[in-house]
């Protein structure tokens, strides 16, 4: 049967529902909260066992319509299958004189993610991701459940406790492989993917993905830029070229994130260790009369402090202040090295840089960044010691050090780099 609806056109079926209704009561507690405009709904609060709730019902002109009775009853049949904390949860169904059928659902005190961006805009970036990932979780509890949202929006998103927990609101137009009524192209032009309002798919969580990357790019004003970049990928026009799984959004963000740090320590490692290498010549052909301190090196090159510079300023890695020595006696003042004493010290630089870089990347890079300056600068304290303290001994082996530590570091980002989609 096809059925005519307000501003769309329904294909329905016979109906699947068989859902046991309370009796027909009056509810005195009954508080009008809210009205959509365009939409079908209303919502109450309502007390219930002492428990203050909310109430679906729907707007007068619609009482006496078979189609959004039944639209109403799917929404229930949907919800009341959700058990998750950044859902809210739906408690029953009933009709209650002069208001009609109604579902029952938990009352969430809190505002919309709208009301929330238009009075803290722009978000903090701690923020704008810790609300990501609690969209991201409910999203793949959704979809593991064959459920789509379909009208994932800030309207349709409630902050809780002073904003601090995301609750996915209003499945009107949610749908699942497992149902079979009212199958038709809908949602909110902006937040909706294209082939959703068009083709009416509701068989790919990918069109989910597509409107949490529309809500992403209004959150990104203090964004990291690997957030901004997954967030224009989450709502790519082509559902190919979105992520499959909301699950993998968060991982994603931070993975971008490291490998655009990794090409900052990149150049800085390259800038940093020709700098060594320009000192090293010199002091090797006496262009230099004393070699300089690492100490006054350290103080006299210049650091960009902001995020986008060659040398990242955020807090520095856990380097000890000075390298523990290998267990062999340091070298005296003598430009000889032996081949046995020059491996070792080529195998603890490539082991301390590799185990520095492994901490850094298995961290959450917000709390702990990478400081390649103090790291050449520790392994370079430790080549000094090893020398004995010989501005020509040193010169003669930190340019064999910094190939080492420059070849480790290298070879870390091309592995991070092949694995960044």
């Amino acid at each position: 049967m096809t059925c005519i609806g307000k501003g769309f056109i329904l294909f329905m079926e016979t109906s699947g529902f068989d859902i046991p209704l309370s009796r027909q009561y009056t509810d005195t507690s009954l508080r009008l909260i809210y009205e959509s405009v365009s939409g079908y709904c209303r919502i109450y609060s309502a007390v219930r066992n002492g428990r203050r709730i909310a109430l679906k019902a729907l707007k007068p002109e619609y009482l006496d319509s078979a189609i959004h009775i039944e639209l109403l009853r799917k929404e229930y049949e949907i919800g009341h299958t959700l058990y998750h904390h950044n859902i809210t949860a739906t408690l029953g169904y009933e009709i209650i004189d002069g208001v009609g059928p109604a579902i029952m659902m938990e009352l969430v005190d809190g505002v919309t993610l709208d009301d929330y961006l238009a009075a803290n805009t722009p978000l903090a970036r701690d923020k704008a991701m810790d609300i990501t990932n609690q969209i991201c979780d409910a999203l793949d509890y959704l979809h593991s459940h064959q459920i789509i949202h379909r009208d994932l929006k800030p309207g349709n998103i409630m902050l809780a406790n002073s904003g601090k927990f995301v609750k996915l609101i209003d499945f009107g137009l949610s749908d699942g492989t497992a149902y079979t009524d009212f199958k038709y192209a809908g949602g909110t032009r902006h937040y909706s993917a294209p082939e959703q309002l068009t083709s009416g798919t509701d068989s790919d969580p990918r069109v989910d993905i597509y409107s949490l990357g529309m809500i992403m790019q209004r959150m990104s004003g203090n964004a990291s830029k690997g957030y901004c970049k997954v967030a224009a990928q989450c709502s790519a026009e082509d559902p190919e070229l979105r992520p499959a799984e909301a699950s993998s959004i968060p991982s994603l963000i931070r993975r971008k994130d490291q490998g655009r740090r990794l090409r900052i320590l990149s150049l800085a490692t390259a800038v940093l260790l020709s700098v060594g290498a320009v000192i090293a010549i010199m002091g090797s052909r006496g262009m230099v009369s004393q070699m300089t301190p690492i100490e006054t090196l350290a103080q006299n090159t210049p650091r960009d402090t902001t995020e986008a510079g060659i040398i990242p300023a955020t807090a520095a890695i856990s380097a000890p202040a000075t390298v523990p020595d290998l267990p062999h006696k340091r070298a005296t003042h003598s430009n000889q090295i032996s081949d046995q004493r020059l491996d070792s010290m080529i195998t603890y630089t490539r082991i301390y840089v590799q185990t520095e870089l492994d901490k850094w990347y298995s961290s959450d890079s917000s709390e702990y960044s990478f400081d390649s300056y103090r790291l050449l600068q520790n392994v370079y304290r430790y080549v000094e010691e090893q020398c004995g303290g010989d501005p020509a001994t040193f010169a003669r082996i930190k340019p064999i050090i910094s190939e080492t530590a420059t070849s480790v570091m290298h070879n870390f980002y091309s592995d991070i780099e092949c694995g960044l989609p």
